[in-house]
């Protein structure tokens, strides 16, 4: 499918006979511009047309929209290069540190080139699928064949693919999270036509009148170029962050569940890397799971020479099914409730990924995502129900704020707190020694193995 000629740069893309003529529709087009994460170095002006389907192995149907793009390769003197690095200067300045040197740096900035990769892609307004509305929660979850945006994307995706599997180089991918603002869009009635060539059939997309625009659209992500700052910390996330800090000083393995599931939701969210995210936040539920249990044990006295026999490689299911379910009660079942979404959402889903090499979609990757974090807050929901037969490892999960919240602040719980509490040994530095213990144990059994 080609386009039809508006400069004569395109002029000369098609100007070998172009046969006999089989049909002539009308179509509404739309026009995109945007920039690529990376830039990627096809040649300027590169063309590149394609029927897209929903996804890049299936067989096709006739009534694949019909994508049109166009590579422009652009440099500029300023970038984020030389904003970063004016910025470094002038907290060195601002601290004394460095002297100012203005001129200097200005002479430095113009040196600085920017390579800029945007892509121009015309399609036809309309789309063969209507959005499924049920399944649709933000932009980036339509289909290619029910949004003319994301079939763009899609086949500009499998060209930066391509060049990385090639160059062997590692790219950012045009994921929808990782375009940069702006992005434009024109719009213009126009015609497609048909014609029949020895080689087969050719397909001629173009304008009939001058494009209107530009829009400018807004993608539904927050990956800026330059990240917004977030918002000043109140009294009580002050409080929770010097006991994070003090997590981290002591090497408390509850960190380990919360850096991956931000790194998950970072993954999906922010970077567009679904596959990454989905196994990330897998790992991180398996983490929380076998250091819930790990605490449990530490508060029941066990030994940890006894208590590392329970961490069989490959079997956390089991330990979930099982002793978890077995101290904290309520269904654990695989067959349904947050358990049972977690397996199928994200434990199965990662499987397919790591061994399969399963690309998720984004609906998929979103809801492992949610199935990771709800399967956290029903595992501190049971922690939080037996804190008075675990009140130690209540206190150091759930925490005070969380029984607070859950309306279970109180009772034995509170007077175990107040009265207790202080009198015992540091509760993080016994519990990390335990886990240390067992994690030492299951590495020299593998090495012994």
């Amino acid at each position: 499918m080609k386009r039809k000629a508006t400069n004569s740069r395109r002029t000369k893309a098609i100007s070998s006979p172009l046969g006999e003529l089989i049909s002539s529709t009308e179509v509404p087009l739309a026009l995109w511009y945007f920039a690529l994460p990376h830039p990627i170095p096809f040649p300027d002006g590169l063309q590149m047309s394609e029927q897209v389907a929903n996804r890049p192995d299936d067989p096709g149907q006739p009534d694949d929209p019909d994508v049109s793009l166009v590579f422009h390769q652009l440099e500029y003197t300023h970038g984020r290069m030389s904003g970063v690095s004016k910025a470094v200067m002038e907290a060195a300045e601002r601290s004394g540190t460095a002297k100012p040197v203005a001129s200097d740096y200005k002479e430095y900035e113009s040196s600085v080139k920017t390579a800029y990769t945007v892509v121009e892609a015309l399609t036809p307004v309309e789309s063969p699928d209507k959005p499924d509305q049920a399944s649709i929660e933000t932009a980036q979850d339509a289909e290619p064949r029910s949004d003319e945006f994301m079939r763009c994307l899609r086949l500009v995706t499998d060209l930066v693919r391509a060049y990385r599997l090639q160059s062997g180089k590692g790219v950012t991918l045009p994921h929808y999270e990782r375009i940069p603002f702006p992005v434009l869009r024109f719009t213009a009635p126009g015609i497609r036509e048909v014609y029949q060539q020895d080689q087969g059939l050719l397909k001629v997309l173009g304008p009939t009148a001058a494009w209107e625009g530009p829009e400018l659209v807004l993608l539904e992500h927050e990956n800026f170029a330059d990240p917004l700052k977030g918002d000043a910390l109140s009294d009580e996330q002050v409080s929770e962050f010097h006991q994070w800090m003090r997590y981290i000083r002591q090497g408390n393995p509850v960190v380990l569940w919360r850096e991956r599931i931000i790194e998950a939701d970072e993954a999906i969210n922010g970077l567009g890397d679904r596959s990454g995210g989905v196994i990330l936040a897998n790992t991180a539920t398996e983490t929380l799971m076998d250091v819930i249990l790990s605490m449990l044990l530490w508060e029941e006295g066990v030994d940890p020479r006894d208590a590392e026999k329970l961490f069989v490689e490959g079997r956390v299911l089991q330990r979930i099914t099982g002793q978890l379910s077995t101290r904290l009660g309520a269904s654990w079942s695989t067959a349904s409730g947050p358990v049972g979404e977690w397996f199928e959402a994200s434990y199965l889903l990662r499987h397919r990924i790591v061994h399969g090499g399963y690309w998720p979609t984004h609906p998929e990757s979103v809801r492992a995502l949610r199935a990771a974090q709800d399967m956290h807050t029903f595992a501190f929901d049971r922690i939080a129900a037996k804190r008075n037969v675990y009140p130690r490892s209540a206190l150091l999960t759930v925490a005070r704020s969380g029984l607070e919240k859950r309306d279970l602040w109180g009772g034995k719980i509170k007077i175990f707190a107040e009265q207790n509490a202080p009198t015992e040994s540091d509760w993080s530095a016994s519990f990390r020694d335990f886990h240390k213990e067992i994690s030492a144990l299951r590495l020299a059994r593998r090495s012994s193995a």
